[in-house]
């Protein structure tokens, strides 16, 4: 196999890994709302929403790398992106404010959430999913080199956080009968979210992606590399013959320590 037919191969296999992280958090989202309605769970909830959200960010990022592969301009895409991008940060930003009162409100009325066996089990396998999702991404990214896919993969590792705090509120209040754990829980989900949504409006005024903005907040000190050659301009995912992943070594070791 040569090396354009190759990197044609791993490209439809990255373009699958996007599929799938959208067609889970769809999943995710449906179980995790139903299941959070009917626990009056405020975590599993907010949990829940936040997986919708993430769907709306990964078709986003699909749609990009869809648009590469068909030889779409990265200029000619931008405008849309960008607001596209928008329109996420202003949904996590409603959403947080949305959790967040929730969970103040079932605080100070004493709601108790009753336990729920199908959220627990969501929270843990959603928690090992996102970590294999982010290991394929970022193997895929080594192979096209280039720096979206990779700071994607981060993206994906990041979207175990929600799961672990979302679990913990829940396993707590159902194990422990700490009912407060819950609503505990959406809060911090809540300030969660809603630095994930200001991060992304900033980052829509800066010009880069919500990837490479989570990728370079979860490892400080590790320059994102530049948008030259093999680089990331406005977003899109340009082939670099391998240079674009420059400056990602210290991230690959990163996630190979995790």
């Amino acid at each position: 196999m040569d090396a354009t037919s190759h990197k044609l191969l791993v490209l439809r296999r990255a373009l699958w890994l996007e599929h799938l992280t959208v067609r889970w958090n769809a999943v995710a989202a449906a179980v995790a709302v139903a299941a959070g309605v009917a626990a009056g769970s405020v975590a599993l909830l907010g949990f829940g929403l936040d997986n919708l959200v993430e769907c709306a960010s990964g078709a986003v990022f699909l749609w990009r790398l869809s648009a590469e592969q068909r030889g779409v301009s990265p200029d000619s895409a931008r405008p849309l992106d960008r607001r596209a991008h928008r329109l996420v940060a202003l949904m996590l930003l409603a959403l947080a404010v949305y959790v967040m009162a929730d969970a103040v409100w079932t605080l100070s009325s004493h709601r108790r959430p009753t336990p729920s066996a199908v959220g627990i089990d969501l929270t843990v396998v959603s928690a090992v999913v996102m970590y294999f999702l982010s290991r394929a991404k970022r193997r895929a990214a080594r192979a096209l080199g280039t720096d979206a896919l990779a700071a994607d993969s981060f993206q994906s590792y990041a979207c175990m956080w929600p799961s672990l705090v979302t679990l913990a509120g829940i396993a707590l209040s159902g194990a422990l009968g700490w009912w407060w754990a819950d609503p505990a829980a959406g809060i911090g989900l809540g300030c969660y979210i809603g630095k994930e949504g200001v991060e992304v409006w900033a980052s829509v005024q800066r010009g880069v992606t919500r990837a490479q903005v989570t990728s370079n907040e979860h490892l400080r000190g590790h320059r994102l590399p530049s948008s030259g050659a093999g680089g990331v301009r406005g977003g899109g995912v340009q082939d670099g013959g391998g240079s674009g992943l420059r400056g990602f070594g210290d991230r690959d070791r990163e996630l190979d320590r995790a």
